[in-house]
């Protein structure tokens, strides 16, 4: 109902950059004010004006080659994946064509169905549950709207179990780890920079469950198999610093389960690049690999246990059993804005 300073209402409106970045967005030209571009920030606006940021133009990032993607086992109802590290399953505002969803959808597009009768079986390919883009290894992906029900069922009645390999840095000065473990940290959303949630051990959070079972160590790390129960987003990584014993290279979670405190996001920054490198959970530098899945085929009720190779990190002669690894932020992305005040 009042004039307001256009850097101020944007970053009160739109908090995914700061008051700061704001500032030195509009001095650069990218925001306008009725298809007007303006460059001071404290440009007065009122109630009906449409303000636009013009982001510059995008492409889509970079990721392992299709090739990479291969088949582990398959019939008419299910294809079983061996992902690779890097390489999304479902499209996002980064990621489009770059994910298995859009590989999965070129594989096995939907049949033309032009019959008056409903298809009792239509084809849908798509994975059943999720993999972080750093995580390698076994998807379990349904071709049919049956098979799919049959094995989302499975899942959420704990029917199927599925195994991780992931390698755990061991800090100095830590507390020794257990040959066998199990964490029950609930895992929720707790707020992590402006305009963002990200999962983490939180009190509000749900039930959590994973067991560990140490295979390998060294003087800085060990490699763990790990079974989920429960299959909150990016558990493992959750879990194992929750623990006390965060994944090597991890970006992201340290000690607790909760974002590192050496890289929370500084409103105050001088630049709009150091939001930039403040690590989001879909950047990858850890190792860790869905190594074995078990279930019921839902079709035919045959037992099935699918498992992809082994990395070579993840291995019992792995060089970083025995070395201390940094980890290290990739840049964050911005995003389009476009506001009606």
């Amino acid at each position: 109902d009042k004039d307001v300073g256009l850097c101020e209402w944007l970053s009160s409106s739109y908090k995914h950059h700061s008051s700061t970045e704001w500032e030195q967005l509009i001095e650069e030209g990218n925001v306008s004010i009725d298809n007007v571009p303006v460059q001071d920030p404290k440009t007065l606006i009122q109630p009906g004006m449409r303000v636009c940021y013009h982001r510059a133009p995008w492409q889509e990032p970079e990721v392992p080659p299709i090739e990479s993607l291969k088949i582990l086992w398959e019939d008419e109802h299910i294809m079983v994946l061996n992902k690779p590290s890097g390489l999304p399953v479902l499209r996002s505002e980064m990621f489009y064509q770059h994910t298995v969803m859009a590989y999965l959808e070129h594989l096995h597009p939907p049949p033309k169905h032009n019959s008056s009768l409903p298809n009792p079986n239509p084809s849908v390919a798509a994975p059943v549950h999720r993999l972080g883009v750093g995580t390698s290894g076994v998807l379990l992906c349904a071709k049919t709207k049956l098979a799919r029900a049959g094995l989302s069922a499975a899942l959420q009645h704990r029917k199927m179990s599925k195994y991780y390999l992931a390698l755990v840095s061991i800090p100095p000065g830590s507390q020794p780890l257990e040959d066998r473990f199990s964490v029950d940290h609930p895992i929720g959303q707790v707020e992590y920079c402006p305009g963002l949630s990200i999962a983490a051990v939180c009190t509000h959070g749900k039930k959590s469950l994973s067991h560990a079972e140490v295979l390998h160590r060294g003087s800085a790390a060990a490699i763990v198999r790990v079974n989920i129960p429960t299959g909150r987003p990016h558990q493992i990584r959750i879990h194992m610093a929750a623990h006390g014993f965060p994944l090597v290279g991890d970006p992201l979670y340290g000690v607790g389960g909760v974002p590192r405190q050496d890289i929370l996001y500084d409103e105050h920054s001088k630049s709009r690049d150091h939001a930039r490198t403040t690590p989001l959970p879909r950047d990858c530098g850890y190792h860790l690999h869905a190594h074995q899945v078990h279930f019921t085929h839902p079709m035919t009720q045959e037992q099935l246990v699918v498992q992809a190779e082994i990395p070579a990190m993840l291995r019992a002669d792995s060089p970083l059993l025995n070395k201390q690894v940094m980890a290290t932020a990739v840049p964050c992305p911005s995003e389009n804005t476009t506001g009606l005040v």
